[in-house]
């Protein structure tokens, strides 16, 4: 098990969604639409001091961002692929393709807390972000 192990797979598995790009880290530069895998800032991972070399969580987000341009009305309708679990594009079908293999034990995806217009640098972008958890 490594953490680069399980960044490299989820973003193997997002690369499939056609069309969107993704970054296994924050970017320096963005280059949209694009997904970013990143660990939750307020809380990354999470021990089990219950016993000795128990599992253990990684908590990531994936946010999704398009263009918000001079739509926000558009970039909706664009953000909603990737939400409805229906679609090709879904965030969903393509995590839930991800093989984990040996570098985790089960995963949760649960689900969409933060949907909106989001501003990084001095753009502004619309953004759904997802929440990960991985049990390794």
């Amino acid at each position: 098990m490594s953490l680069a192990n399980i960044r490299s797979k989820l973003k193997t598995g997002l690369e499939t969604i056609s069309g969107l790009n993704v970054a296994s880290y924050i970017p320096d530069v963005i280059v949209l639409p694009l997904a970013i895998l990143s660990l939750k800032p307020d809380n990354p991972v999470e021990f089990d001091y219950t016993a000795k070399d128990t599992n253990y969580i990684f908590h990531f987000q994936i946010d999704v961002l398009v263009n918000k341009g001079a739509s926000v009305i558009q970039a909706q309708v664009d953000l909603d692929p990737y939400i409805d679990p229906t679609q090709t594009s879904s965030i969903k079908k393509a995590v839930e393709a991800v093989n984990f293999g040996t570098d985790a034990s089960t995963y949760r995806l649960i689900g969409s807390p933060t949907y909106g217009v989001v501003t990084i640098g001095s753009t502004d972008y619309m953004a759904v972000r997802f929440n990960l958890d991985i049990w390794v």
